[in-house]
């Protein structure tokens, strides 16, 4: 349960055999070890003020709001004293009521609690959280001590032969308990520096730190995929361009006719005039080269008419 910094509260008689049971449960209780090698720290509250009745009253009363679970040490001895089946009744109480007083609880606690908050603190799992351990006792003496025990028909551990049921007792302890209300809670000798990062957070920042990679990663990959899934379609279906096409016309068409669509006319530029070539010199002709011409003429001209024959 949130808010409440003690997994359990232990009550006992202050006498010898007791007081032993009390710090023996508590000790093995704050360094847990269960079955399987597993560590595990309970913090424990317990009462050794000494106060008086009414301030040890008052003082429980507001220990009750602090803790999860309630451990009954119930003894003959227990019986006699009768702050046991007190500290019993106050944490139904506390836990139980939706609002109360001090005084109202202290007096509540004299007395047997009704049929009603009995009924309520079973239906809102308060007695799943008492965890009677009884010692000496017959099952009809531990009801007619303890008459809450009995009519809300709560689970028990015998602990009569000690020494050799304790551990069993232990564990039954441990599994009512669930998971520590400070899980990461250590001894303060075995306290981690909080400057020193530990290990699980290193390997979750670098986990951290790789997420980003890897979506980078996934998206250029699948972008490869798309771009390949796109080639093999065109070269599956070669005529699927020309099927896009206006029939008849041809790539340079489409493109023009959608240039006319678009109202964006392309002016192709006049070529530039290729320069004209230079008028060459005239090349004097040899001398007798123009002779010999010359007397080709003349010749010709000296020849007889044949017009009259």
């Amino acid at each position: 349960m949130e808010g409440k910094p003690y997994d359990a509260f232990i009550s006992y008689r202050h006498v010898k055999s007791d007081e032993a049971m009390e710090e023996w449960f508590c000790q093995n209780l704050e360094d847990y070890r269960d079955e399987g090698g597993r560590t595990k720290h309970y913090s424990i509250f317990v009462d050794k003020s000494g106060l008086s009745a009414g301030a040890l009253t008052r003082n429980i009363i507001s220990s009750m709001r602090d803790v999860r679970n309630i451990i009954l040490i119930c003894t003959p001895d227990a019986i006699e004293s009768g702050w046991v089946l007190r500290e019993l009744r106050i944490f139904i109480l506390v836990n139980t009521l939706d609002a109360y007083e001090f005084d109202g609880v202290a007096k509540a606690a004299d007395r047997d609690i009704d049929a009603e908050l009995l009924s309520k603190a079973k239906y809102t799992g308060v007695t799943d959280r008492i965890l009677p351990l009884v010692s000496g006792l017959s099952k009809e003496r531990l009801e007619e001590a303890f008459p809450e025990i009995g009519k809300l028909d709560l689970q028990w551990f015998n602990i009569t032969d000690f020494k050799g049921r304790r551990m069993e007792a232990l564990h039954w302890i441990a599994r009512s308990l669930g998971d520590p209300a400070l899980s990461d809670r250590m001894p303060k000798e075995k306290a981690i520096p909080s400057a020193i990062p530990s290990a699980s957070a290193s390997m979750q920042a670098a986990q951290k730190a790789q997420k980003p990679r890897r979506r980078h990663h996934f998206g250029l990959v699948l972008f490869l995929l798309i771009i390949a899934a796109g080639g093999w379609y065109l070269y599956s279906n070669p005529g699927l361009i020309e099927d896009l096409l206006p029939s008849g016309g041809s790539m340079a068409e489409a493109a023009s006719e959608s240039e006319e669509d678009s109202g964006y006319i392309h002016v192709e530029e006049d070529p530039e005039p290729e320069p004209e070539p230079e008028p060459s010199e005239p090349v004097e002709e040899p001398r007798s080269v123009r002779r010999s011409q010359q007397s080709m003429v003349q010749s010709y001209f000296d020849m007889p008419s044949i017009t009259g024959f």
